[in-house]
């Protein structure tokens, strides 16, 4: 069945990114068709093979394209989201896909008795179902279901062909190395559906995956950061006691803000790359260095150093910071948001432990190593 399956799965990638640059639906229609062809034959390939069943996106395509081959075409446009717009209430994707409510209601309800695998259809075609006025934006679900279709083929360690399906793998690769997650969510969490709906224009040039513009690891300078060289068999994890988490969060927040080019810096850091302070050596005024998160993680985990979860998968708007003093390791999680020049308050307590007086009163090293990984100090190399 291999020989089936692979060709109509490169032409399924292939027409979704026809589809992404495509205003009209009629490119949808085509891929609701390849993917009933390939559900189909996955089905066909054993037995118990439930093809796409296993895919909840894939109930309301199925629909949309029974309603396109035995009743009428698709009522609906493409659009594309003001940048600007997107940017500022961090959109995931930067089109919508807008079908008539009155459409998506007739497929959903033409839709034949259940059969195998069909198990609580109605509920999973009413779950991916995103109110925008007179229409549905099935955006979301489009996406989303194309990579988890990549996902179930790659698990098949099939051999797809075609330059569609090439260009999801390179993305779905970089989100990997950048620590993005491969799913966008069924609507904004920053924007309400009106005002994304008031911000729309006519479909412009896109990339096809709004994540597509992510830098390979091999082509990243900033993958050169390592792990940091510290003492790990004298180094412990600090529990914090009282107000010394904000404490220490705050004085570091002083650190970087009073540090021009720590500060510009610390702003464009990629998502993978954490800012860390070292004072565990009493001779030096305190280092300033940067290290990939992820390799971080694994030296920590080597020599039995467990952090929270949430310090390593921060998102693009936050910051990792670790703070070393003597023998302590004092994490913290800075929004970029607060990386503005202002005035750090104290906090309320007025508690001050030993960790943070230290930090206050050290001059962190201005000659911080340049982010793009030249070797150069970042006031003679990216900051020109």
């Amino acid at each position: 069945m291999r020989p089936m399956i692979e060709p109509a799965a490169g032409r399924l990638f292939d027409i979704y990114y026809q589809y992404t640059a495509q205003a009209d639906l009629v490119a949808l229609q085509s891929l609701t068709e390849e993917s009933y062809k390939l559900h189909e034959r996955l089905r066909k390939s054993s037995p118990n093979n439930q093809g796409l069943f296993e895919i909840d996106e894939f109930f309301l395509l199925k629909a949309l394209r029974n309603y396109s081959v035995h009743k009428d075409d698709f009522q609906g446009k493409a659009y594309s989201v003001n940048r600007k717009f997107a940017e500022q209430h961090r959109l995931e994707l930067m089109r919508v896909c807008l079908i008539d409510k009155k459409v998506v209601r007739k497929a959903i309800n033409e839709e034949p008795v259940l059969g195998f695998g069909e198990q609580d259809k109605a509920a999973k075609i009413n779950k991916q179902l995103v109110d925008f006025g007179e229409f549905y934006n099935i955006e979301p679900v489009i996406f989303n279901f194309m990579v988890k279709v990549y996902e179930k083929l790659t698990a098949l360690k099939l051999n797809i062909p075609g330059t569609g399906f090439k260009d999801l793998e390179t993305s779905y690769k970089n989100e990997v190395y950048h620590n993005y997650p491969h799913y966008v969510q069924l609507q904004s969490l920053h924007a309400t559906n009106e005002q994304v709906l008031s911000n729309i224009k006519p479909l412009a040039e896109l990339s096809s995956l709004d994540k597509t513009g992510l830098v390979s690891e091999k082509d990243d300078p900033f993958s050169k950061f390592a792990a940091l060289d510290l003492d790990y068999k004298s180094l412990a994890l600090t529990d914090y006691a009282r107000n010394d988490y904000q404490a220490i969060h705050d004085a570091l927040l002083k650190k970087i803000i009073d540090d021009p080019e720590i500060l510009l810096a610390a702003q464009a850091a990629k998502k993978h790359i954490g800012l860390v302070f070292d004072n565990s050596d009493i001779t030096k005024l305190g280092d300033v260095n940067w290290f990939n998160i992820s390799k971080q993680r694994e030296k920590f985990e080597a020599n039995g150093i467990v952090l929270d979860s949430v310090y390593y998968e921060t998102t693009a708007y936050e910051l990792f910071v670790l703070y070393v003093y003597k023998n302590g390791l004092y994490p913290v999680v800075i929004y970029k948001s607060e990386l503005v020049k202002q005035q750090i308050a104290p906090t309320s307590s007025g508690h001050v432990s030993a960790p943070q007086a230290n930090l206050f009163d050290q001059k962190v090293g201005r000659n911080a190593p340049c982010l793009c990984g030249s070797g150069k100090k970042f006031k003679k190399c990216c900051l020109q």
